[in-house]
């Protein structure tokens, strides 16, 4: 009787993976490793690199 019962418990389960497999066909996205490049112009300087250089340009020697 327990072996009859463990049989159609695991004919169910079974039964039930196949469902979950076919309704849920979808394949999971591909991602790469690599970040995708850009090329192009970059973006302007912010705020804070527009005064460093400012700083930079004033503090430096007239000869290098």
């Amino acid at each position: 009787m327990r072996q009859r019962k463990r049989e159609l418990f695991k004919a169910k389960s079974s039964n039930q993976m196949n469902e979950l497999m076919i309704t849920n066909g979808t394949s999971p996205p591909t991602y790469s490793i690599n970040p995708p490049t850009q090329y192009g112009t970059s973006p302007p300087p912010s705020y804070e690199d527009a005064l460093l250089d400012e700083f930079f340009n004033e503090c430096r020697p007239v000869r290098y």
